[in-house]
């Protein structure tokens, strides 16, 4: 089989190789999009019944507290050196660096995150809603509702939270 590809698009042939011209990209965009608009409407179609999140909110229960995970982490801090280059302090978890031992690129596993609460159960006594928090990435349960990434966790895997001084 040969590969062939034009302007982003790209197709198989058995031993084709063509040049497209540009009336033939164009109908091939359009029918493209026909497709995904078929399918957008088979997914609304599919939709139908289900239960909007817009007049609710999410209440954790017991020692649950709700949260969503920052991308970076926003305590980060950068330094200069004496001669003025930039260093990074730290890393984020699951951040590529380059090891100095084995000169290679590896993947950190330090699996401690920086996140903002979103909600907190009854229970929960050290955390509230707003507060930035630091916690293992692991027993994280995710929570999809209303369109967000969310997660839950249990209050007592929290390592900490941010406090004013």
């Amino acid at each position: 089989m040969s590969n062939f590809s034009t302007n982003g698009i790209g197709a198989y042939g058995a031993e084709l190789e063509q040049k497209m011209m540009g009336e033939d990209i164009r109908n091939i965009a359009d029918s493209m999009d026909a497709v995904k608009f078929k399918m957008a409407a088979n997914e609304m179609d599919e939709n139908k019944g289900w239960k909007s999140s817009e007049t609710k909110h999410l209440e954790p229960c017991g020692f649950t507290v709700i949260f969503e995970k920052y991308k970076r982490n926003p305590y980060r801090q950068y330094r200069r050196s004496a001669a003025g280059l930039l260093l990074d302090v730290g890393m984020d978890a699951h951040e590529m660096f380059r090891s100095q031992d084995s000169g290679e690129t590896e993947m950190s596993e330090l699996g401690i995150i920086c996140a903002k609460v979103v909600a907190v159960g009854p229970d929960c006594k050290y955390v509230k809603p707003g507060e930035d928090i630091y916690l293992r990435d692991v027993g994280c349960a995710p929570v999809p509702f209303g369109g967000n990434e969310y997660w839950a966790i249990s209050e007592q895997n929290i390592i900490c939270r941010v406090a004013n001084n």
